[in-house]
C-alpha cells in the first residue's frame, strides 16, 4: 500500500475506473450486440427470408424434386451470406447452401417456430451465444404456392461465426474507446492528486521549518476550502508567534534599558 498522501490520492481516482469502465464495456458489448447487432441482422434476414420465399413459390416443382430444390439454392441464394435452407411441409429439410447439411437432405429437421411459419407467420428466433457453431439468428418465412397454399418454409440461419468478424471489429472499437477513457481519465486523476498533494506538502514542509526553529513564512492560501482553512489557520499562528516574539524582545528590551538606569548612578 502506498504510505505517501499522493499516490494514496491517485489511487483513488484510479481504483474506481479500474473496476467500473471494465464493467461498464462488458455491459455495453452485451447490450450492443443483443439489442443492435443481432436486432438488425435478424432483420435483415428476415426480409431476405420473404424475398427467397416469393422466388421459390413461382417455383413449386422444387418442392417435389431435391435436385432442382438444391439448384435453386445455388442459382438464387449465392449472393446471400446466410445459411439458406428449404424445408417441406412435413419439417423435411430438401436442401440448403451450406455443404455440410447434404448428410441430412430428405431428414427430418427440429424446428420449433415451424408451426408458426406454415401458418403464415414469419418467425425470428434470436439466441445469444458465443459458441462459434451456435445459431444466433434463426428466421423461418412460409412460401405460398400460386394456389395460396402454404407449400414449404424458407429458414435462414446466421450463426455466431459467420458474424465473429463484425462482432469483433464492434468490441476492438468499444475497447479503445474505453481504454482511452481509462487513460484520460487516470491522467486527470493523477493530475489533481498532484495538485492537492502539493498545497499539503508545502503546510508540512512549513511546520517542519517552525518546528526547526527556522524562519517562517506565510502560505499562500490556495486549493479546496478545507486547505484553505488549515492555511489560513498556519499563517495566524505564524503572525501570533511573530508577534510574542516582538513582545519578548520589547520586554527584555525594556528590562534593560530600566536595569541601565537603576545600575548607572552605581557604576
Amino acid at each position: 500500500m502506498p504510505r505517501t498522501l499522493r499516490w494514496r490520492l491517485i489511487l483513488s481516482h484510479v481504483l474506481p475506473l479500474l473496476v467500473i469502465v471494465p464493467i461498464m464495456g462488458l455491459a455495453l458489448v452485451y447490450v450492443l450486440e443483443t439489442q443492435v447487432v443481432l436486432t438488425n441482422l435478424s432483420g435483415d434476414l428476415a426480409v431476405q427470408a420473404r424475398l427467397i420465399a416469393e422466388l421459390a413459390g413461382e417455383q413449386p416443382a422444387i418442392w417435389a424434386d431435391p435436385a432442382q430444390a438444391q439448384a435453386f439454392i445455388a442459382h438464387e441464394t449465392s449472393h446471400v451470406a446466410s445459411r439458406v435452407m428449404l424445408v417441406s411441409t412435413a419439417g423435411q429439410l430438401l436442401s440448403s447452401s451450406d455443404a455440410a447439411d447434404a448428410a441430412r437432405s430428405g431428414q427430418a429437421i427440429n424446428l420449433p417456430n415451424l408451426a408458426q411459419a406454415l401458418a403464415g407467420q414469419v418467425t425470428t428466433r434470436v439466441s445469444y451465444s458465443q459458441a462459434s457453431d451456435a445459431e444466433i439468428v434463426d428466421v423461418l418465412a412460409p412460401v405460398v404456392g400460386p394456389d395460396g397454399r402454404t407449400i414449404g418454409v424458407v429458414r435462414l440461419t446466421h450463426r455466431q461465426a459467420d458474424v465473429a468478424e463484425q462482432l469483433i471489429r464492434l468490441r476492438t472499437v468499444i475497447a479503445g474507446v474505453l481504454i482511452v477513457g481509462l487513460a484520460l481519465g487516470a491522467s486527470v486523476g493523477g493530475a489533481l492528486a498532484v495538485n492537492l498533494a502539493s498545497p499539503i506538502r508545502q503546510v508540512i514542509q512549513a511546520l517542519q521549518d517552525l518546528a526547526e526553529r527556522r524562519q517562517p513564512t506565510a502560505l499562500p492560501e490556495r486549493g479546496p476550502e478545507e486547505l484553505r482553512r488549515l492555511e489560513r489557520a498556519f499563517n495566524t499562528m505564524v503572525e501570533r508567534l511573530a508577534a510574542l516574539e516582538r513582545s519578548q524582545r520589547q520586554l527584555l528590551s525594556n528590562l534593560v534599558h530600566e536595569l541601565g538606569q537603576q545600575l548607572g548612578p552605581l557604576v
